[in-house]
């Protein structure tokens, strides 16, 4: 449970802090369930008119003199249009005005004479600048953010008359975003034409998607509405909006009588439609030669931009990768006069609730419950706690992101789980230590009990099982034997070796403990301790299942007097018929039979031992068997002597050694 504690905690933190990478996936999250919202197709409120491909060819490449531009949104007006913004520019002298023109052949001394035509049309700014001051027209302007500085003099920027509305006096109303420090504007006297003009700002997120937009910025003392929002301005013929803001900061814009949600820094999160071309996109040229209908444009808010390769301004959004922007701003005017918001639970004590609620579920699922319970209960919670967020916004136009608490229950869970099953993971292996420990009892019980019962002493146990490692780690450097002689099988091999003699156990004492030589009848039934040995060993096998331990050891106790020639017993395999186990057995047991004194026999040396092995290699032994037991014969004699059963043993294998330290 502590351990679910400090994980939740550090998760909560994390999520406050909110590092790009996790904040990124959250907005991805956004956009899938934006895509759930129901879009009924309508005819949007807003209309574009656009100064597209066919528009250019017909009038000219961009920038169009002035009176062309006065000449369309003339035209505009002049079909009913209740405002009309315009998403363009105009921050620098007409050229293509006959006074510059005049002026600049001048310096090149030719003299241009138009003294019949009306002074009005040397200036095409004027006639642009007379247009916007008889019309519904709306300015923009775009605000910067990169120097200090005061709003320039050529700038003619429209302020908002804004009403604070509080429930708590100390809120603080530079809360909105950082301020601007410069704007890109109109030439002034475009500025000066117009009753409204706003800002194009649209800044997107981290991952490079527009889903929100400043409606208000601060710039020095005075406040100034976006552009969409100074069109609506336009529309009802009014430059006054209230602002409400709580605790947490900014909570709210009211236009005339529409109530629109912002985040605490004055965005509106917007509410984009699956079908982006819902708005009416009139070409410029149909205005400009009468094809438009008066009522594609009367009472409407339209807005002047541009598709032109070259000119249009894309930007990425949730639907469409490549969105011209001002179909950002009339997907704006639109959830506006629709009244489509989204809103962002403010709430930060419910999410923190929620946050600490998934934490002690996750913690307590996943440490008391089994894992495919626990595993049902965490996915369960995380299709409530989306289908609830795809609930919310369906219904109530509110957001709620299920990515943080539904981070909370996975991480969590998984590091509970990593740490249960760590634990679980200790106990295993002291588990299969302790079974090892246990097997090891076993077969030294089982050795001993064998010991008591035979003319042999401990020793030979000890010895047999130390051949057996030294001959295995040999042959293992042999490629014919790498892959069979891994470490863990001569690991296994070694141990097993203690109960190649096991089936001895059911051997008559009249045979066992005969100090005579056996007769024949005496020997079939000595020689049925192999046979005997496997059937304990398989009995074993039956209730343990076939594991590597238990089949090594009856391969052992089956094979370790059968002979390379086929002469051997109980079965007469012969050739590599005979497991490897039992081949190798075969030579560690008869070398130690050979130098072990026994009540009816006196033990060889090693060298006759060693002697004795060799003839019968090919016949009695497998020949690569033998050639590494001559090779590691020393390692034989050391440990012979090292468990040697008396002083009488020690004497004898030591005298080839004289003079030498063992």
């Amino acid at each position: 449970m502590i351990v679910g504690v400090v994980i939740t905690a550090a998760m909560i933190a994390l999520i406050l802090i909110k590092p790009p990478f996790l904040e990124i996936i959250d907005k991805k999250i956004y956009d899938v369930i934006l895509r759930t919202l129901p879009d009924n197709r309508k005819n949007g409120l807003p209309v574009i008119v656009d100064i597209d491909e066919l528009s250019l060819k017909k009038y000219g490449q961009w920038p169009w003199p002035r009176y062309k531009v006065a000449r369309l949104i003339e035209g505009i007006s002049a079909l009913g249009a209740a405002s009309v913004g315009i998403d363009i520019f105009f921050s620098e002298p007409d050229r293509t005005s006959l006074s510059v023109i005049k002026k600049d052949l001048e310096g090149l001394n030719i003299k241009l004479d138009y003294s019949g035509l009306p002074k009005e049309y040397e200036d095409n700014d004027a006639i642009l600048a007379k247009a916007l001051a008889v019309g519904p027209f709306v300015g923009s302007y775009q605000f910067l953010f990169s120097i200090a500085g005061d709003v320039p003099a050529q700038c003619v920027l429209h302020p908002l008359e804004v009403f604070w509305i509080s429930d708590t006096p100390d809120t603080n109303q530079g809360s909105l975003r950082l301020q601007p420090s410069d704007a890109i504007c109109n030439l002034r006297e475009f500025g000066l034409a117009v009753k409204h003009s706003g800002f194009t700002n649209i800044d997107p997120d981290l991952d490079g998607v527009i889903r929100r937009v400043p409606l208000i910025f601060k710039y020095g003392d005075s406040y100034y509405p976006s552009f969409a929002m100074a069109l609506l301005l336009q529309v009802i013929s009014s430059n006054q909006i209230f602002v409400r803001t709580g605790k947490a900061g900014i909570e709210s814009l009211r236009l005339d009588n529409v109530q629109i949600p912002l985040d605490r820094k004055g965005n509106m999160l917007i509410r984009y439609y699956a079908h982006g071309s819902r708005f009416n996109v009139i070409p410029a040229i149909d205005i400009m030669e009468g094809r438009a209908v008066r009522k594609d444009l009367e009472g409407r808010a339209v807005i002047v931009g541009t598709s032109a390769a070259g000119l249009k301004d894309l930007r990425t959004t949730p639907f469409n990768p490549k969105t011209p922007g001002y179909e950002i701003h009339a997907t704006i005017i639109e959830n506006i006069l629709r009244g489509d918001f989204i809103s962002i639970n403010a709430r930060g004590w419910i999410d923190m609730t929620l946050y600490i609620l998934c934490g002690l579920l996750s913690t307590a699922a996943v440490s008391r419950l089994r894992v495919a319970l626990s595993t049902v209960l965490i996915s369960a919670a995380l299709i409530i706690i989306t289908g609830t967020s795809v609930w919310l916004i369906r219904n109530n136009a509110i957001y709620f992101s299920p990515f943080p608490p539904s981070l909370i229950l996975l991480v969590n869970a998984s590091f509970i789980n990593i740490f249960k099953f760590r634990s679980k993971e200790k106990q295993l292996i002291k588990s299969i230590s302790d079974l090892a420990s246990t097997q090891e009892a076993t077969i030294e019980v089982m050795s001993n009990a064998i010991e008591m019962r035979d003319n042999m002493t401990g020793g030979h146990i000890l010895r047999t099982k130390e051949y057996v490692k030294v001959l295995a780690q040999h042959l293992c450097h042999r490629k014919e034997f790498a892959v069979v002689l891994d470490s863990e099988t001569i690991e296994l091999m070694y141990k097993c070796a203690p109960l190649h003699d096991v089936g001895k156990i059911g051997v008559p004492d009249r045979v066992l403990l005969k100090t005579d030589k056996l007769n024949d009848d005496e020997f079939a039934l000595m020689r049925q301790h192999s046979e005997l040995g496997k059937t304990v060993i398989d009995s074993a096998i039956k209730k343990a299942g076939d594991i590597p331990f238990l089949k090594i050891s009856g391969e052992m106790a089956y094979a370790h007097h059968e002979k390379w020639d086929g002469s051997g017993y109980p079965n007469k395999l012969s050739g590599t018929d005979i497991p490897l186990s039992g081949r190798i057995m075969a030579v560690g047991d008869v070398y130690d039979a050979l130098i072990s004194s026994r009540v009816y026999k006196p033990g060889f040396s090693h060298e006759k031992a060693v002697a004795i092995i060799t003839e019968g290699r090919g016949k009695h032994f497998d020949p690569d068997v033998v050639d590494a037991f001559l090779e590691k014969e020393d390692d034989f004699r050391r440990i012979a002597l090292k468990f040697a059963d008396s002083q009488e043993d020690v004497e004898r294998l030591s005298k080839p050694l004289q003079g030498k330290r063992i």
